[in-house]
């Protein structure tokens, strides 16, 4: 069982952005010194009520911090040219020392494809295109191409991606459609639980009869949530919900179809699923074992980070889920 940490999320604008960039630093040390084995970088373009930090620069700094961590990027692909994307995180792979992870996600927020002026009905075509040049561009030496939005003629990246045979290519997305993309085009789909998540379609969409599963980060099944840790249930819901509450208010006036209905609905605490992992060491590690041994999860990345914890509170969520939860579970596992 791999763990992740989504370590750049929004940010308040009540601090400066270096400040902010220093507890994302402080975040990243404290996951490594804790046991995980990647942090996440999720994306998004012109959030005008709160900071956001870009990806593939962020990940490029970061990388001095996170050791042998693996570096996760995620990336709206239908916003760049594919043979950007495949440059830099080709450039990533080698920061990273063959570490890097590509995370191609669709998007949803009109105001990032209104700032682009690429229309959004053509987001799902565009990332299946950009997808198959890239993983052409990482792997081939001259690449001829003609697609429908993207055409090269005897195209050569150089550095090449360090891993062999290229880094791993995650595709997200909340629709069968997406998930049926994932499985064609990359290496896995990214799960993404939501406020929402039905917890017999999420069943059906990770069934991976056809997979290998935890032999390398090509052939392991991720998935993302929001979660919290703290010495108690009644501890970590106190915090954490009415912080829950606000984000999942924020993504729903976003666009985001997946974030409706309220936290105080979502059995933080009861046995078996639910779409965040909030509570104790003993009641996060629960659920933890039970994704794993019923929805075949060996890769879990938790995004504890909220624009109104303290930083100090995150810090100790991340410190809790290290020392104590990652073992835990492991050792259940193993």
């Amino acid at each position: 069982m791999k763990f992740g940490l989504a370590v750049i999320g929004n940010h308040s604008k009540q601090h400066s952005p270096v400040d902010n960039f220093q507890t994302v630093l402080e975040q990243v040390r404290t996951a490594q010194d804790g046991g995980f084995d990647l942090i996440n970088a999720g994306h998004h373009y012109v959030v005008a009520d709160n900071q956001r930090f870009q990806a593939i620069p962020a990940l490029s700094r970061l990388a001095a911090e996170s050791g042998d961590m693996h570096a996760l990027a995620c990336q709206l692909l239908p916003l760049h040219h594919p043979v950007e994307i495949a440059e830099h995180m080709a450039t990533l792979d080698v920061i990273t020392n063959g570490k890097a992870a590509l995370a191609p996600i669709a998007g949803y927020r009109d105001a990032e494809f209104d700032a682009f002026g690429i229309p959004k009905a053509q987001r799902g075509k565009r990332l299946h295109e950009s997808v198959e040049l890239i993983k052409r561009l990482w792997t081939e030496d001259s690449v001829t191409f003609d697609g429908e939005f993207f055409s090269v003629t005897d195209c050569t990246i150089n550095p090449k991606p360090v891993q062999e045979p290229r880094p791993p290519i995650w595709i997200g997305g909340n629709t069968d459609h997406a998930v049926k993309r994932a499985r064609e085009t990359g290496d896995a789909w990214y799960a993404y639980v939501q406020a929402n998540t039905d917890e017999g379609t999420l069943a059906k969409r990770l069934n991976r009869d056809t997979y290998t599963s935890g032999t390398g980060m090509h052939t392991i099944q991720p998935m993302a949530m929001n979660g919290f840790v703290a010495e108690t249930d009644a501890e970590a819901i106190e915090t954490y919900q009415p912080v829950l509450e606000e984000a999942v208010e924020w993504y729903e006036n976003e666009g985001y179809r997946g974030a409706t209905g309220s936290s105080r609905d979502f059995g933080l605490t009861e046995p078996g699923f639910s779409p965040f992992l909030v509570g104790s060491p003993e009641t996060v590690a629960d659920k933890i074992v039970w994704l794993h041994e019923n929805m075949a999860v060996d890769c879990l990345i938790l995004g504890m980070h909220m624009p109104e914890l303290p930083h100090e509170t995150v810090l100790n969520s991340v410190e809790l889920m290290g020392e104590t939860v990652i073992p835990m579970v492991r050792e259940r596992l193993a």
